[in-house]
Order: C-alpha cells, then sequence, then structure tokens
C-alpha cells in the first residue's frame, strides 16, 4: 500500500502567516534603520559645516557669511541650488552666535516633522545638541523639537 506524505492546507497557511509576520516585522526594522540613517548623516553633515567654518575662521579671521564661501574647506559644494543648509547669525555682525541650518522643507531637505527622522533628530538633541532656533537654551541642552529646522551651534 503506497501512502503519500504532502502538506495540508492548514499547515501551508501556518507558514505562510509565520513568513508575513516576519516579513513584517523586517520591515519595521529596516524602516528605523534607514531614519537612523538619514538623521546621523543630517548631523554628520551639519559638522562637517560647522567644521569648515572654524577652518575659514582660522584662515581669515572671522566666520563666513553664507555658506558657499565654505567650498574649498570641504570634500563636497553646499552651494547647489535649493541646499538644505545656511549659516544663521544670532547677533549683530561678529558678536553674536554663529549657527549651520538645516532646513528640512527645503527642496533637497526631505523632512518632515513628524518623520521618523524629526523623532531621531529629537532623540540626539541633547547630546549634540540641536537646536529648533537661534536662542540658546540656559542649561546648554538642545531645544529641536522635531520641526523642519533644526540648527547646531558654530559659536557663541
Amino acid at each position: 500500500m503506497k501512502t503519500h506524505s504532502a502538506f495540508t492546507i492548514l499547515e501551508v497557511l501556518i507558514a505562510v502567516t509565520i513568513i508575513g509576520i516576519m516579513s513584517g516585522l523586517l520591515a519595521i526594522s529596516s524602516s528605523n534603520a534607514t531614519d537612523k540613517a538619514r538623521a546621523l548623516k543630517i548631523v554628520s553633515d551639519m559638522q562637517n559645516v560647522k567644521t569648515a567654518c572654524v577652518l575659514y575662521y582660522s584662515e581669515n579671521g572671522k566666520y563666513p557669511s553664507k555658506v558657499s564661501d565654505l567650498n574649498e574647506y570641504l570634500d563636497t559644494s553646499v552651494s547647489y541650488e535649493g541646499t538644505p543648509f545656511s549659516l544663521e547669525s544670532a547677533g549683530e555682525g561678529d558678536t553674536g552666535a554663529l549657527f549651520v541650518k538645516y532646513d528640512g522643507s527645503a527642496s533637497k531637505g526631505n523632512l518632515e516633522a513628524n518623520s521618523g527622522v524629526a523623532t531621531r533628530l529629537f532623540k540626539m538633541k541633547d547630546d549634540i545638541p540641536l537646536y529648533k532656533d537661534t536662542t540658546l537654551s540656559q542649561d546648554n541642552s538642545g531645544t529641536y523639537d522635531k520641526g523642519n529646522v533644526v540648527y547646531i551651534l558654530v559659536k557663541k
């Protein structure tokens, strides 16, 4: 007598369900990793612009007034049209604080206030620190609040 071994429909449904659950978890996990990578790239680029500002100051005795002045101090030009980076001063002339501004609403910025990237930046705000505007907090912690614009301090 011959016996046929085969999967039952129930076994196939259980296997498909398990594969579906695992692929859903993988999709969520990869989305979080992508958001973290984009947030780290934004902060890294801002810190590179900050470093270029310091190099510019060491050679010229003053801070730059615009990001395009920094091209020779950076590996990659940031003065293209629609760049999300700019410099913003919080005082008169060279006497006030200077910030690197990342405008996520700019055409190349792609930062939405309610995105996972903004949430990651918010989690980094005290370690870096990141700011929501050019107002410094009294305790030197970041004030970024998941907006489209984020600042990093170059000089006080």
